[in-house]
């Protein structure tokens, strides 16, 4: 069942955040209706699944909100580029010559992980800051593969399979 954005909190936590529920970050309310910076929202599932957000930065009519977890995942198979989705996208089959391209670091939950592989005689590439700083992985051999895993600010390669050339 879909609900919108509470009145009121269900809960604040001992450090003071308060727990809301609805469908989807309210944007479109801030300070003055009670939200603050560390505040959860506990959502539905409208548009893109379950899924739990921080709020980031609040001012008396605007808020910020960063998924935190969603439920919703999905595995894609593409053959243009293609940039990840900070929330849904977890892994990717790479069919043509073509850049997968990771979000920042700091836009997806501590602890993200994303699987690139290329099946095919095409090369393709996975760009974004790998290992601090590398700005690209480029596949070498057919079934080659690359998980990367956030900390929040920096990506980290955390498994390498087949011939995959970081640079």
């Amino acid at each position: 069942m879909a609900f919108g954005f509470g009145p009121t909190p269900w809960a604040q936590l001992p450090n003071g955040a308060n727990i809301w529920g609805g469908d989807t970050p309210p944007t479109g309310i801030g300070t003055n209706s009670g939200i603050q910076v560390g505040d959860y929202l506990f959502g539905t599932g409208t548009p893109t699944g379950p899924a739990i957000w921080q709020c980031t930065a609040a001012t008396t009519t605007t808020s910020t909100w960063r998924a935190l977890s969603s439920q919703e995942s999905s595995f894609k198979t593409v053959s243009a580029n293609y940039t990840l989705d900070p929330v849904t996208d977890s892994g990717v089959v790479l069919l043509t010559n073509n850049t997968v391209t990771l979000p920042a670091a700091s836009a997806v939950v501590v602890g993200k992980t994303y699987t690139v592989t290329r099946v095919g005689a095409a090369n393709g590439a996975l760009a974004g800051a790998i290992n601090a700083g590398t700005t690209s992985a480029a596949f070498g051999s057919d079934g080659a593969s690359i998980t990367v895993r956030s900390n929040g600010t920096t990506w980290y390669a955390t498994s390498i399979s087949g011939t995959v050339t970081i640079t």
